[in-house]
């Protein structure tokens, strides 16, 4: 009978033991899934973060990659940090789960013990596993906010990027304007440089002719003064011929009148002649 009790108690442990241990393995495995999870989220947050940079070239759009990256940044601290509680949590319960082994293994190794330890063991046991228990709910409570928490940080992320989308098509947009405005800009200040090399050249042909005019207007004055000096002269030669012509003429007014008076004595003589040659006769 004493055998039978001794070997109740260890079959009793066994399964609270090898409860505890599937216990631990699928803390175990809960505990790697948040990691990986959490690994995972913050890759794809990586990559993400990797695509944006290398999409994102202009200045405002460095700026919206800053923002961008401090979110980020944040984001993978706040998941660190759920990871570093969780990982505290599942160490508490693998230390628990170790205690609670060891426990069954000094039962297997005491089966003298009495039986009203091993009715207090299987009821630690118990208590343990209901604890266990409350802690995975706690856990899959934790866990389940957290990945609605991911889920809405990746639903804001994917507006946040549909958002920078479209701003990154109307900067897009504006800067197709702003390069049409520019090769307008250039077009017009080719054509406006291109007129302005134009009035240069007929100005320095204005200037040329002017230079010209001035020289012909120099040797015009030049021919005016020598013109003017022959016009004095020949004025003064003029003056003279006219003198000289007066003088002819009282001259030969003169000699009219000696003319005359000689004709007159002619005929004076003439007459008296003839009396003389009648009276003769």
């Amino acid at each position: 009978m004493e055998s039978a009790q001794a070997t109740s108690p260890a079959e009793m442990e066994n399964p609270a033991s090898v409860e505890n241990g599937e216990s631990g393995r699928n803390s175990n495995h809960i505990e790697e899934k948040t990691t990986g999870d959490v690994d995972m989220k913050a890759d794809f947050i990586e990559q993400q973060q990797l695509e944006e940079s290398n999409v994102k070239t202009e200045p405002n759009e460095d700026q919206l990659k800053d923002q961008d990256e401090d979110k980020i940044e944040q984001d993978l601290k706040a998941a660190v940090l759920d990871q570093v509680a969780i990982e505290e949590e599942g160490l508490n319960l693998r230390f628990k789960d170790l205690k609670a082994q060891e426990n069954g293994k000094e039962l297997q190794r005491n089966p003298s013990l009495p039986p009203q330890n091993n009715i207090l063991s299987h009821v630690h046991c118990l208590a343990q596993l209901e604890e266990q228990r409350r802690n995975y709910e706690q856990q899959l409570d934790q866990l389940r906010t957290s990945n609605i928490q991911k889920d809405n940080m990746i639903t804001l992320i994917q507006r946040e990027n549909a958002i920078l989308g479209k701003e990154k098509q109307a900067c897009s947009k504006e800067m197709e304007m702003a390069n049409k405005e520019k090769e307008s800009t250039v077009i017009k200040f080719a054509m406006k440089e291109k007129l302005l090399i134009d009035a240069k050249k007929e100005k320095e042909a204005v200037e040329k002719q002017l230079s010209e005019a001035k020289k012909e207007v120099k040797n015009v004055s030049t021919r005016f003064l020598a013109v003017s000096e022959e016009k004095s002269r020949m004025t003064y030669i003029i003056d003279e011929k006219c003198n000289e012509v007066r003088k002819y003429q009282r001259e030969c007014e003169k000699c009219k009148t000696e003319l005359g008076l000689l004709e007159s004595k002619l005929k004076y003589h003439i007459n008296k002649l003839n009396i003389e040659t009648e009276a003769k006769a």
